[in-house]
């Protein structure tokens, strides 16, 4: 009787054991068949070209350690579940702060019927100057905006404007006297401003161009701009918060960008997210042969360095830079001291080559 009680307990045991068994072959054959299907669906996401990322090369460059790395860990977690954290992807969408960040403008007439400041960032804290404007970016240029009494021609800061989040549009010109009309109107009752600026990541107001920023919630804001240099320039809207109270408005709206009535219509530059490149080599004084291991850096205009080796022949690329940025292109040599050069790319550039003085 013993033996079989004890016989009906390991046959107990090894009944639940099966079953646990199943269970989980069960569970992870689901994962499997689900993973599959994802893949399936998805497959276009997993094939294609591949591109190669130096991510510490990326993580030690300032726009990303000031844009991405201080929030990233704060703000940005890939889980749509939870209500209070933001989209990773919305994030490198584009269109939230300066620079290749900025959507960029193509084709004039432009025409962007669904856009919003909803769930960006406050980049732009401009100061409010309302009695005297420092609006005073592109003195070359002829600008008509608005504002409060006394602001014409390039229009003014309420005490307020820039304490909402804001997003930014980017337009660059190969060639000199291009000109825009700008239109933005909200669509809703947020009071929201439009600023134009010049090619730089900045809150000062010398850095814009032009401003309108009536005041009123829902209406739409309009400038003018004609006689402008050969670069790239940023398209801003911002928020307006009477009192610069926090946090300010942030709302949809429409853009238009146009050339204005009578004047010779210039096209931007084409600005893609891969950017142009500078490639050259690194020479000596004595038979140009090729310096390898000179330290070639690149400095944009808002600080940011990037910084490359030269290879066999003394060669040495950078890619994916920004068309009509102006950058300053440097070399070090334990031997030899190179000249800086300062050049504007609004294409690729080959040939870029150094000699020691």
């Amino acid at each position: 009787m013993k033996g079989s009680g004890i016989s009906r307990n390991l046959r107990r045991y090894q009944l639940v054991l099966a079953c646990l068994v199943i269970a989980v072959c069960f569970v992870l054959g689901n994962d499997m068949y689900r993973a599959k299907a994802i893949v399936l669906k998805n497959k276009d996401l997993f094939a294609g070209n591949k591109k190669v990322v130096n991510y510490m090369e990326a993580v030690k460059a300032k726009t990303f350690n000031k844009l991405v790395y201080s929030n990233l860990s704060r703000q940005y977690l890939i889980d749509p579940q939870r209500a209070k954290q933001k989209s990773l992807m919305r994030m490198f969408a584009g269109g939230d702060t300066c620079g290749l960040a900025a959507t960029p403008i193509q084709t004039l007439p432009y025409n962007d019927a669904a856009g919003t400041t909803v769930g960006l960032v406050d980049n732009w804290k401009i100061p409010g100057d309302v009695t005297d404007p420092t609006v005073t970016g592109c003195p070359t240029c002829v600008a008509t905006g608005a504002g409060p009494a006394g602001s014409l021609p390039r229009g003014a800061v309420y005490t307020g404007t820039g304490t909402g989040p804001d997003s930014a549009y980017r337009i660059s010109f190969g060639a000199a006297n291009a000109n825009i009309l700008v239109t933005m109107d909200p669509t809703s009752t947020q009071d929201l401003a439009l600023l134009v600026y010049t090619n730089v990541c900045s809150s000062a107001p010398a850095d814009a161009i032009v401003v309108d920023d009536t005041g009123a919630g829902g209406i739409a804001e309009s400038v003018t701009i004609t006689n402008m240099p050969a670069g790239t320039y940023h398209v801003v809207v911002d928020g307006y918060s009477a009192g610069a109270t926090l946090p300010g408005p942030s709302g949809p709206y429409t853009l238009n960008v146009t050339c204005v009535t009578g004047q010779t219509c210039i096209q931007p530059n084409t600005l893609t997210a891969a950017g142009v490149g500078v490639t050259g080599r690194v020479l000596t004084a004595a038979g140009g042969r090729g310096l390898v291991g000179a330290v070639v850096r690149l400095a944009d205009q808002a600080g940011v360095v990037r910084t490359t080796t030269t290879t066999k022949g003394g060669t040495y690329t950078f890619d994916d830079l920004e068309p009509g940025q102006t950058y300053i292109v440097s070399v070090s040599s334990r031997r030899f001291n190179f000249q800086p050069q300062v050049i504007q790319v609004t294409d690729n550039i080959a040939e870029l080559n150094f000699v020691p003085e």
